[in-house]
Protein backbone atom coordinates (compact mmCIF):
# COMPACT_ATOMS: atom_id res chain seq x y z
CA UNK A 1 0.00 0.00 0.00
CA UNK A 2 2.56 2.81 1.04
CA UNK A 3 4.29 2.08 -2.93
CA UNK A 4 1.28 2.13 -4.37
CA UNK A 5 0.34 5.79 -2.46
CA UNK A 6 4.21 6.65 -3.17
CA UNK A 7 3.37 6.17 -7.14
CA UNK A 8 0.54 8.28 -6.92
CA UNK A 9 1.66 10.80 -4.74
CA UNK A 10 4.55 11.47 -7.43
CA UNK A 11 1.96 11.37 -10.27
CA UNK A 12 -0.25 14.25 -8.29
CA UNK A 13 2.92 15.93 -7.63
CA UNK A 14 3.87 16.23 -11.60
CA UNK A 15 0.44 16.89 -12.50
CA UNK A 16 0.30 19.95 -9.72
CA UNK A 17 3.28 21.56 -11.57
CA UNK A 18 1.82 21.50 -15.13
CA UNK A 19 -1.42 22.49 -14.23
CA UNK A 20 -0.21 25.23 -11.80
CA UNK A 21 1.95 27.32 -14.41
CA UNK A 22 4.57 25.13 -14.21
CA UNK A 23 5.89 26.51 -10.86
CA UNK A 24 8.41 24.26 -9.01
CA UNK A 25 6.93 25.48 -5.30
CA UNK A 26 3.19 25.33 -5.94
CA UNK A 27 1.22 23.75 -2.83
CA UNK A 28 0.61 20.70 -4.46
CA UNK A 29 4.04 19.74 -6.19
CA UNK A 30 5.77 20.42 -2.85
CA UNK A 31 3.41 18.27 -0.57
CA UNK A 32 3.03 15.44 -2.51
CA UNK A 33 7.05 15.48 -3.71
CA UNK A 34 7.97 15.52 0.14
CA UNK A 35 5.72 12.69 0.40
CA UNK A 36 6.62 11.00 -2.60
CA UNK A 37 9.66 10.62 -0.84
CA UNK A 38 9.41 10.14 2.87
CA UNK A 39 6.82 7.00 2.28
CA UNK A 40 9.19 4.92 0.54
CA UNK A 41 11.99 5.21 2.80
CA UNK A 42 9.19 4.49 5.31
CA UNK A 43 8.82 1.00 4.77
CA UNK A 44 12.72 0.05 4.35
CA UNK A 45 13.00 -0.66 7.87
CA UNK A 46 15.87 1.33 8.23
CA UNK A 47 18.07 1.28 11.96
CA UNK A 48 15.58 -1.59 12.97
CA UNK A 49 12.35 0.74 12.57
CA UNK A 50 9.29 -1.22 11.45
CA UNK A 51 7.07 0.54 8.35
CA UNK A 52 4.16 1.91 9.28
CA UNK A 53 0.65 -0.01 10.24
CA UNK A 54 -1.85 0.25 7.19
CA UNK A 55 -4.24 2.09 9.61
CA UNK A 56 -1.55 5.20 9.90
CA UNK A 57 -1.15 4.45 6.20
CA UNK A 58 -4.64 4.74 5.61
CA UNK A 59 -4.96 8.42 7.99
CA UNK A 60 -1.74 9.94 5.98
CA UNK A 61 -3.72 8.87 2.76
CA UNK A 62 -7.16 10.58 4.02
CA UNK A 63 -5.20 13.77 5.09
CA UNK A 64 -3.29 14.00 1.62
CA UNK A 65 -6.82 13.35 -0.18
CA UNK A 66 -8.27 16.01 1.50
CA UNK A 67 -5.82 18.47 1.36
CA UNK A 68 -5.84 17.88 -2.62
CA UNK A 69 -9.54 18.86 -2.86
CA UNK A 70 -8.94 22.08 -0.86
CA UNK A 71 -6.49 23.02 -3.53
CA UNK A 72 -8.45 22.70 -6.31
CA UNK A 73 -11.25 24.57 -4.64
CA UNK A 74 -9.07 27.12 -3.39
CA UNK A 75 -10.23 30.16 -5.10
CA UNK A 76 -10.50 33.36 -3.60
CA UNK A 77 -13.65 34.40 -2.41
CA UNK A 78 -13.96 38.86 -2.75
CA UNK A 79 -16.77 39.65 -0.02
CA UNK A 80 -18.24 43.20 -0.57
CA UNK A 81 -19.41 44.90 2.78
CA UNK A 82 -21.01 48.06 1.59
CA UNK A 83 -18.55 49.60 -0.25
CA UNK A 84 -15.54 48.12 0.98
CA UNK A 85 -13.79 44.96 -0.72
CA UNK A 86 -12.29 43.04 1.14
CA UNK A 87 -9.20 40.41 0.72
CA UNK A 88 -8.97 42.73 -2.84
CA UNK A 89 -6.42 40.99 -5.01
CA UNK A 90 -5.47 43.91 -6.63
CA UNK A 91 -4.34 46.10 -3.93
CA UNK A 92 -0.65 47.25 -3.90
CA UNK A 93 0.59 46.34 -0.18
CA UNK A 94 4.08 47.44 1.46
CA UNK A 95 5.79 46.99 4.45
CA UNK A 96 4.45 48.38 7.64
CA UNK A 97 7.96 49.47 9.26
CA UNK A 98 6.47 50.82 12.45
CA UNK A 99 4.96 47.59 13.36
CA UNK A 100 8.31 45.29 12.53
CA UNK A 101 10.66 47.76 14.45
CA UNK A 102 8.47 48.05 17.28
CA UNK A 103 8.37 44.09 17.23
CA UNK A 104 12.08 43.45 16.25
CA UNK A 105 13.36 45.80 19.51
CA UNK A 106 11.35 44.13 21.72
CA UNK A 107 11.97 40.76 20.97
CA UNK A 108 15.75 41.29 20.27
CA UNK A 109 15.84 43.03 23.40
CA UNK A 110 14.48 39.68 25.58
CA UNK A 111 16.09 37.41 22.98
CA UNK A 112 19.59 38.65 23.87
CA UNK A 113 19.06 38.20 27.79
CA UNK A 114 18.23 34.82 27.25
CA UNK A 115 21.35 34.49 25.19
CA UNK A 116 23.77 35.70 27.88
CA UNK A 117 22.50 33.29 29.86
CA UNK A 118 22.88 30.55 27.43
CA UNK A 119 26.82 31.43 26.87
CA UNK A 120 27.65 31.74 30.67
CA UNK A 121 26.10 27.80 30.74
CA UNK A 122 28.01 27.35 27.13
CA UNK A 123 31.31 29.19 29.25
CA UNK A 124 30.87 26.88 31.81
CA UNK A 125 31.28 23.67 29.74
CA UNK A 126 27.55 22.66 29.06
CA UNK A 127 26.03 22.28 25.34
CA UNK A 128 23.24 23.09 23.57
CA UNK A 129 21.64 20.39 24.46
CA UNK A 130 21.76 20.57 27.98
CA UNK A 131 20.57 24.50 27.06
CA UNK A 132 17.66 22.16 25.13
CA UNK A 133 16.54 21.00 28.07
CA UNK A 134 16.20 24.03 29.73
CA UNK A 135 14.54 25.31 26.90
CA UNK A 136 11.63 22.73 26.56
CA UNK A 137 11.27 22.01 30.81
CA UNK A 138 7.98 22.50 32.41
CA UNK A 139 9.08 23.97 34.87
CA UNK A 140 10.92 26.83 36.51
CA UNK A 141 15.11 27.31 35.18
CA UNK A 142 17.32 29.48 33.98
CA UNK A 143 15.38 29.98 30.92
CA UNK A 144 12.26 30.01 31.92
CA UNK A 145 12.10 32.76 35.32
CA UNK A 146 8.92 33.44 35.67
CA UNK A 147 5.56 33.20 33.56
CA UNK A 148 5.97 36.43 32.27
CA UNK A 149 9.15 35.26 30.49
CA UNK A 150 7.59 32.30 28.99
CA UNK A 151 4.73 34.41 27.92
CA UNK A 152 6.87 36.85 26.37
CA UNK A 153 8.81 34.04 24.43
CA UNK A 154 5.45 32.36 23.38
CA UNK A 155 3.26 35.26 22.45
CA UNK A 156 6.15 37.70 21.31
CA UNK A 157 9.59 37.06 20.72
CA UNK A 158 9.31 33.52 19.31
CA UNK A 159 6.18 34.49 16.57
CA UNK A 160 8.18 37.74 15.92
CA UNK A 161 11.63 35.62 14.75
CA UNK A 162 9.49 33.43 12.55
CA UNK A 163 8.00 36.30 10.94
CA UNK A 164 11.49 37.96 10.87
CA UNK A 165 13.18 35.19 8.79
CA UNK A 166 9.97 35.11 6.04
CA UNK A 167 10.24 38.52 5.61
CA UNK A 168 14.49 39.34 5.46
CA UNK A 169 14.10 38.27 1.92
CA UNK A 170 11.18 39.96 0.70
CA UNK A 171 12.73 43.18 2.49
CA UNK A 172 15.46 42.87 0.23
CA UNK A 173 14.10 42.41 -3.20
CA UNK A 174 10.65 44.02 -2.74
CA UNK A 175 11.12 46.20 0.20
CA UNK A 176 13.38 49.54 1.02
CA UNK A 177 16.73 47.05 2.39
CA UNK A 178 16.57 48.70 5.56
CA UNK A 179 19.60 48.21 7.26
CA UNK A 180 17.92 47.78 10.67
CA UNK A 181 15.78 45.53 9.55
CA UNK A 182 18.21 43.63 8.45
CA UNK A 183 20.38 43.61 11.30
CA UNK A 184 18.09 42.98 13.78
CA UNK A 185 16.65 39.81 11.93
CA UNK A 186 19.95 38.38 11.96
CA UNK A 187 20.66 39.17 16.04
CA UNK A 188 17.08 37.85 16.47
CA UNK A 189 17.91 34.60 14.92
CA UNK A 190 21.43 34.17 16.70
CA UNK A 191 19.91 34.83 20.02
CA UNK A 192 17.13 32.33 19.64
CA UNK A 193 18.99 29.10 18.72
CA UNK A 194 21.81 29.71 21.19
CA UNK A 195 18.34 30.59 24.03
CA UNK A 196 16.67 27.46 22.41
CA UNK A 197 19.24 25.36 20.89
CA UNK A 198 16.63 25.13 18.01
CA UNK A 199 17.61 24.47 14.74
CA UNK A 200 14.46 24.68 12.63
CA UNK A 201 14.81 27.91 11.58
CA UNK A 202 17.91 27.95 10.26
CA UNK A 203 16.59 25.56 7.22
CA UNK A 204 13.65 27.86 7.22
CA UNK A 205 15.82 30.55 5.95
CA UNK A 206 17.27 29.09 3.43
CA UNK A 207 13.67 28.10 1.96
CA UNK A 208 12.34 32.00 2.16
CA UNK A 209 15.30 32.80 0.15
CA UNK A 210 14.84 30.51 -2.49
CA UNK A 211 11.38 30.90 -2.33
CA UNK A 212 11.98 34.64 -2.77
CA UNK A 213 14.39 34.23 -5.39
CA UNK A 214 12.00 31.82 -7.60
CA UNK A 215 8.91 34.47 -6.59
CA UNK A 216 11.02 37.07 -8.27
CA UNK A 217 11.47 35.80 -11.47
CA UNK A 218 7.88 35.08 -12.20
CA UNK A 219 6.87 37.01 -15.26
CA UNK A 220 5.19 40.04 -14.36
CA UNK A 221 6.90 40.65 -11.06
CA UNK A 222 8.70 43.54 -12.87
CA UNK A 223 11.54 42.70 -10.12
CA UNK A 224 15.10 41.53 -11.30
CA UNK A 225 17.37 39.62 -9.05
CA UNK A 226 20.89 40.67 -9.51
CA UNK A 227 24.17 38.41 -9.81
CA UNK A 228 25.01 40.46 -6.70
CA UNK A 229 22.32 39.36 -4.55
CA UNK A 230 22.31 35.77 -5.71
CA UNK A 231 25.74 35.68 -4.60
CA UNK A 232 24.81 37.16 -1.13
CA UNK A 233 22.33 34.67 -0.54
CA UNK A 234 24.46 31.95 -1.59
CA UNK A 235 26.92 33.37 0.81
CA UNK A 236 24.10 33.56 3.67
CA UNK A 237 23.12 30.05 2.69
CA UNK A 238 26.63 28.25 3.12
CA UNK A 239 26.95 30.11 6.74
CA UNK A 240 23.49 28.96 7.82
CA UNK A 241 24.63 25.42 6.95
CA UNK A 242 27.91 25.98 8.54
CA UNK A 243 25.95 27.32 12.01
CA UNK A 244 23.42 24.42 11.63
CA UNK A 245 26.47 21.43 11.46
CA UNK A 246 28.18 23.41 14.49
CA UNK A 247 24.50 23.67 16.88
CA UNK A 248 23.96 19.85 15.57
CA UNK A 249 26.91 19.10 17.03
CA UNK A 250 27.32 20.67 19.82
CA UNK A 251 23.59 19.00 21.17
CA UNK A 252 24.52 15.42 18.91
CA UNK A 253 28.42 15.27 20.07
CA UNK A 254 30.82 16.03 17.43
CA UNK A 255 30.73 12.28 16.25
CA UNK A 256 27.05 12.40 15.03
CA UNK A 257 25.66 10.53 12.26
CA UNK A 258 24.60 12.59 9.74
CA UNK A 259 22.28 10.29 7.68
CA UNK A 260 20.96 9.17 10.76
CA UNK A 261 19.53 12.33 11.81
CA UNK A 262 18.24 13.02 8.38
CA UNK A 263 16.03 9.73 9.05
CA UNK A 264 15.18 10.82 12.77
CA UNK A 265 13.97 13.88 11.55
CA UNK A 266 12.44 13.07 8.03
CA UNK A 267 11.70 9.76 7.97
CA UNK A 268 10.87 8.41 11.69
CA UNK A 269 8.25 10.42 12.40
CA UNK A 270 5.77 8.07 10.54
CA UNK A 271 6.17 5.48 12.63
CA UNK A 272 6.19 7.71 15.87
CA UNK A 273 2.88 9.23 14.69
CA UNK A 274 1.76 5.50 14.02
CA UNK A 275 2.48 5.14 17.57
CA UNK A 276 0.71 7.97 18.63
CA UNK A 277 -2.11 6.75 16.89
CA UNK A 278 -2.56 3.45 19.00
CA UNK A 279 -2.08 5.07 22.06
CA UNK A 280 -5.06 7.63 21.10
CA UNK A 281 -7.30 4.29 20.12
CA UNK A 282 -6.49 2.90 23.21
CA UNK A 283 -6.81 5.05 25.66
CA UNK A 284 -8.31 7.67 24.32
CA UNK A 285 -11.15 6.30 22.16
CA UNK A 286 -13.99 8.98 23.46
CA UNK A 287 -11.99 11.74 23.35
CA UNK A 288 -12.66 14.45 20.51
CA UNK A 289 -10.71 17.71 20.07
CA UNK A 290 -13.36 19.00 17.12
CA UNK A 291 -10.67 21.35 16.29
CA UNK A 292 -8.80 22.03 19.64
CA UNK A 293 -5.81 19.80 18.90
CA UNK A 294 -4.97 21.25 15.54
CA UNK A 295 -5.42 24.91 16.28
CA UNK A 296 -4.60 25.39 19.67
CA UNK A 297 -2.07 27.55 19.23
CA UNK A 298 -5.07 30.11 18.01
CA UNK A 299 -7.45 28.61 21.16
CA UNK A 300 -5.11 29.01 23.93
CA UNK A 301 -4.66 32.89 23.96
CA UNK A 302 -8.54 33.10 23.77
CA UNK A 303 -8.46 30.77 26.67
CA UNK A 304 -5.32 32.25 28.48
CA UNK A 305 -7.64 35.04 28.73
CA UNK A 306 -10.84 34.22 29.65
CA UNK A 307 -8.86 32.63 32.93
CA UNK A 308 -7.50 35.54 33.78
CA UNK A 309 -10.82 37.44 33.80
CA UNK A 310 -12.73 34.76 35.39
CA UNK A 311 -10.31 34.09 38.10
CA UNK A 312 -10.18 30.45 37.31
CA UNK A 313 -7.00 28.58 38.58
CA UNK A 314 -7.01 26.34 35.69
CA UNK A 315 -8.58 25.06 32.57
CA UNK A 316 -10.62 22.47 32.53
CA UNK A 317 -10.06 18.68 32.28
CA UNK A 318 -10.68 18.74 27.96
CA UNK A 319 -8.63 21.13 27.69
CA UNK A 320 -5.57 20.23 30.09
CA UNK A 321 -5.88 16.35 28.37
CA UNK A 322 -6.25 18.37 24.64
CA UNK A 323 -2.91 20.43 25.33
CA UNK A 324 -0.91 17.07 26.31
CA UNK A 325 -1.44 14.56 23.68
CA UNK A 326 -1.53 17.03 21.17
CA UNK A 327 2.21 19.09 22.59
CA UNK A 328 3.13 18.16 26.00
CA UNK A 329 3.47 14.59 25.78
CA UNK A 330 5.18 14.48 22.41
CA UNK A 331 8.47 16.05 24.11
CA UNK A 332 8.95 12.53 26.15
CA UNK A 333 10.60 10.04 23.79
CA UNK A 334 9.73 7.07 22.34
CA UNK A 335 11.45 3.78 21.74
CA UNK A 336 11.04 2.91 17.77
CA UNK A 337 13.69 0.29 17.39
CA UNK A 338 17.28 -0.34 17.37
CA UNK A 339 18.59 3.47 19.08
CA UNK A 340 16.50 5.15 17.78
CA UNK A 341 14.33 7.77 20.40
CA UNK A 342 11.89 9.93 19.01
CA UNK A 343 9.82 12.81 19.98
CA UNK A 344 7.89 15.83 19.44
CA UNK A 345 7.63 14.81 15.25
CA UNK A 346 4.32 13.25 14.86
CA UNK A 347 3.33 14.51 11.59
CA UNK A 348 0.52 17.30 10.21
CA UNK A 349 -2.32 14.33 10.57
CA UNK A 350 -1.80 13.55 14.40
CA UNK A 351 -3.90 16.79 15.86
CA UNK A 352 -6.45 16.61 13.21
CA UNK A 353 -6.62 13.08 14.11
CA UNK A 354 -6.71 13.54 17.77
CA UNK A 355 -9.96 16.29 16.37
CA UNK A 356 -11.91 13.86 14.59
CA UNK A 357 -10.56 10.64 13.94
CA UNK A 358 -10.93 10.13 9.69
CA UNK A 359 -13.33 12.48 9.23
CA UNK A 360 -11.36 15.57 11.39
CA UNK A 361 -8.24 14.13 9.43
CA UNK A 362 -9.84 14.70 6.22
CA UNK A 363 -11.80 18.11 6.66
CA UNK A 364 -8.82 19.65 8.29
CA UNK A 365 -6.25 18.98 6.28
CA UNK A 366 -9.00 20.20 3.59
CA UNK A 367 -9.19 23.01 5.18
CA UNK A 368 -5.46 23.81 5.14
CA UNK A 369 -4.77 22.50 1.37
CA UNK A 370 -7.76 25.37 0.95
CA UNK A 371 -5.79 27.98 3.03
CA UNK A 372 -2.59 27.30 1.07
CA UNK A 373 -4.37 27.20 -2.72
CA UNK A 374 -5.74 30.50 -1.94
CA UNK A 375 -2.65 32.08 -0.47
CA UNK A 376 -0.50 30.82 -3.23
CA UNK A 377 -3.37 32.08 -6.06
CA UNK A 378 -3.19 35.70 -4.23
CA UNK A 379 0.92 35.44 -3.94
CA UNK A 380 1.71 33.81 -7.69
CA UNK A 381 -0.91 35.21 -10.16
CA UNK A 382 -1.80 38.50 -8.71
CA UNK A 383 1.17 39.29 -6.91
CA UNK A 384 0.03 40.14 -3.99
CA UNK A 385 2.34 41.05 -1.26
CA UNK A 386 0.91 40.10 1.81
CA UNK A 387 0.05 37.04 0.82
CA UNK A 388 3.86 36.31 -0.45
CA UNK A 389 4.75 36.44 3.47
CA UNK A 390 1.77 34.42 4.18
CA UNK A 391 2.48 31.96 1.95
CA UNK A 392 5.91 31.69 2.29
CA UNK A 393 4.99 30.64 6.06
CA UNK A 394 2.43 28.27 4.83
CA UNK A 395 5.08 26.77 2.70
CA UNK A 396 7.34 26.27 5.50
CA UNK A 397 4.45 24.38 7.11
CA UNK A 398 4.09 22.15 3.96
CA UNK A 399 7.42 21.34 3.73
CA UNK A 400 7.56 20.53 7.06
CA UNK A 401 4.45 18.05 7.07
CA UNK A 402 6.20 15.52 8.59
CA UNK A 403 6.56 16.91 11.95
CA UNK A 404 3.40 18.23 13.00
CA UNK A 405 0.14 20.62 12.72
CA UNK A 406 1.96 23.49 12.99
CA UNK A 407 -1.31 25.86 14.19
CA UNK A 408 -1.06 23.58 17.37
CA UNK A 409 1.62 26.17 18.35
CA UNK A 410 0.49 29.18 20.06
CA UNK A 411 3.91 30.86 18.67
CA UNK A 412 3.32 29.85 15.10
CA UNK A 413 -0.56 30.91 15.01
CA UNK A 414 0.44 34.52 16.23
CA UNK A 415 2.89 34.74 13.88
CA UNK A 416 0.27 34.30 11.49
CA UNK A 417 -1.45 36.83 13.20
CA UNK A 418 1.40 39.05 12.88
CA UNK A 419 1.90 38.42 9.07
CA UNK A 420 -1.55 40.30 8.60
CA UNK A 421 -0.39 43.56 10.64
CA UNK A 422 3.18 43.50 9.16
CA UNK A 423 2.01 44.02 5.46
CA UNK A 424 -0.35 47.05 4.94
CA UNK A 425 -2.00 48.59 1.90
CA UNK A 426 -1.62 51.21 -0.20
CA UNK A 427 -4.27 53.44 -1.03
CA UNK A 428 -4.70 52.26 -4.84
CA UNK A 429 -7.05 50.46 -6.58
CA UNK A 430 -5.38 48.09 -8.68
CA UNK A 431 -1.50 47.33 -8.64
CA UNK A 432 1.25 44.52 -8.23
CA UNK A 433 4.36 43.81 -6.18
CA UNK A 434 6.55 46.65 -7.15
CA UNK A 435 9.77 47.50 -5.50
CA UNK A 436 9.16 49.85 -2.65
CA UNK A 437 11.69 53.38 -4.29
CA UNK A 438 9.86 55.49 -1.39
Amino acid sequence: MIFLMSILCACIAILGFFRRSKFLLNPITVMFGIWTVILPLSALGAYDVPPISDKAMFIIAVGLIGYLIGNYNGKVVKLKVGSIVINNPTKKYKLNYTFLYFMYIVSTFYLLGLALVSLRFMMQGYNLDYIRQLSTSMGMNELRTSMFSILMKNFIATPTVYLALAILPIELIFGKRKKGIIILTFVMGFCWVLSTAGRSIILWTILYFFAAIMFAKRDGMEIKVSKRFKHIAIFVSIVLLIFLFWSTASRKGRDFDFVKQIFIYYIAPLKHFDSYVNLIDSSYPNLYGFGGASFYGFLYPILFALRLFSGASGFSDFWVTIRDLSFNRLEHTVWLGSDIHMNAFVTMFYQPYIDGRFIGTFIICLFFGYICSASYRLAYKEKNLKFVLIYFLLLQKILDSMVRFYFTQTSQAMCMIYALFAVIPILTVEGSIEKDSN
